[in-house]
């Protein structure tokens, strides 16, 4: 809790614990559930949720929605700030007080600052983070401080055209704001359109709509209900795509948004939820009070178009992985596969704990699931020290790491389509030649064992 970090940084006694809660606390499983979409919706842009950071905490109590960037540091009249920016806000505080937390719009209350303040040296950063510097001259940037409640931007301002109209735009956390041509005293909100029957207003709207999306790395499908709901519920700019992601034994889709995570059960499609609704359920109620059903146009897709192979994330709520480090400026050249016995949640269970000496970055199950554990841009402890490429090195800085179940009645086709599947996919996203794809068993004499009987052709061709 922020109270317990505050004690801890003044060194004084802890408050209280709070009461017991109301009746209807939160379930262990969906407790669990919270804890692992909270961290994956941290971890879209920044470091993942860590319940002991102060911003973290802040954010969370405070409905600031998810960081937009990691947390940085700022020099300023010779005193140095840490700053986050989140979706409805930035957070910043002088160092070393971690926990006298303060709001960019407080310092700011809607007003430009002169050059040289504080303020405007935390405006420039936050907007630095969307690669959009700060133009205190543009009407964009003058709405969006005065508004107090677009946050940062994803990307500079864009043109588009609409039926022979040109619209400017720019996309910041929470809405997209636009004009016609060069009515710059008429700026207008993306959220605005959310249900017009203007035919004219629904086309700009979902021209808008696409580009806000691809401000995000990602495309603007009208027809799939997550799409539709996050454009009702006015959820802001999508953070990620759709992913799949397995916790306490069952599968979830979600999507995580700036301000918002939605996500469902497999099978269960339509029953969408939302996130804030386990931690403010009574705030996200007078929010959303229609139905999901009502919200969504006939046909609405579900279910979402997944390869016959994808990756999922796992995770163990509550619990981050500690078996990776820095790659330390390494390229990706090299991909090491190693065998498990299984069963696979199990092994992933453990190797997704804290103290765990050893875990790959994916795990391919025998069932053909495909699971990530850690991100690639990091060095996965999945190998050690071993001579490849005319030297002896440390492998797991420059190697991606895929783990195998084989159960004892031996590998299945099932497993062996998903690997094939995902070493072609690293190949290609990595530039790896087949050569590189080894078994650790190759570079390792004290592995022999592992992944022995594996057939060449299942990780060698092409």
């Amino acid at each position: 809790m922020l109270g317990e970090v505050n004690a801890w940084l003044n060194n004084a006694a802890p408050p209280p614990p709070p009461p017991p809660g109301p009746i209807g606390s939160i379930p262990p499983e969906i407790e669990e559930l919270a804890e692992a979409l909270l961290e994956q919706s941290y971890a879209c842009r920044a470091e993942g949720y860590n319940s002991s950071w102060a911003f973290h905490q802040f954010a969370v109590e405070n409905n600031l929605g998810f960081p937009m960037a990691k947390s940085q540091r700022l020099q300023h009249n010779g005193k140095t700030y840490n700053y986050q920016p989140f979706a409805r806000d930035t957070l910043f505080c002088e160092v070393p007080n971690w926990g006298d937390v303060q709001r960019l719009s407080q310092l700011l209350a809607g007003s430009i600052p002169p050059p040289g303040t504080l303020g405007r040296a935390l405006l420039d950063a936050t907007y630095a983070t969307g690669g959009s510097p700060f133009r205190p001259d543009w009407a964009f940037h003058q709405y969006a401080v005065a508004s107090q409640t677009l946050g940062p931007p994803l990307e500079p301002s864009k043109k588009l055209v609409v039926d022979g109209v040109s619209y400017s735009y720019q996309v910041f956390a929470t809405d997209t704001i636009f004009n016609r041509g060069t009515e710059w005293q008429n700026i207008q909100r993306l959220s605005a359109l959310a249900n017009t029957t203007n035919p004219v207003q629904a086309k700009v709207r979902d021209e808008l709509l696409k580009a806000t999306y691809a401000a995000a790395g990602q495309q603007y499908r009208p027809d799939w209900a997550f799409h539709q709901l996050a454009r009702q519920w006015n959820l802001g700019a999508p953070l990620g795509k759709t992913d799949p992601i397995t916790v306490g034994g069952k599968q979830y889709n979600f999507q995580v948004y700036a301000t918002d995570t939605i996500y469902n059960i497999v099978p269960n499609w339509s029953d969408v939820k939302r996130l804030s609704a386990i931690f403010r359920p009574q705030q996200t109620l007078l929010a959303a009070p229609a139905p999901v059903a009502r919200l969504l146009s006939p046909g609405a897709v579900f279910a979402p178009e997944w390869d016959a192979f994808h990756i999922q994330r796992f995770a163990v709520a509550g619990r981050a992985p500690s078996a990776y480090g820095s790659r330390s400026g390494s390229k990706i050249r090299l991909i090491v596969l190693h065998g498990d016995a299984g069963p696979a949640l199990q092994s992933l269970e453990t190797m997704a704990m804290p103290g765990s000496p050893r875990m790959p970055h994916y795990y391919v199950a025998a069932d053909g699931a495909v699971y990530q554990l850690v991100d690639d841009e990091f060095a996965a402890f999945h190998s050690g020290m071993a001579y490849w490429d005319g030297a002896r090195r440390n492998i797991n800085r420059s190697s991606i790491g895929i783990m195998l179940e084989r159960p004892h009645t031996g590998y299945t086709d099932a497993s062996r389509r998903a690997l094939f599947w995902l070493i072609a996919h690293l190949r290609a996203k990595y530039n790896i030649p087949a050569s590189s794809v080894v078994r650790w068993s190759d570079l390792s004499p004290d592995a022999a064992g592992d992944l022995a009987d594996l057939p060449g052709n299942w990780y060698r061709e092409g």
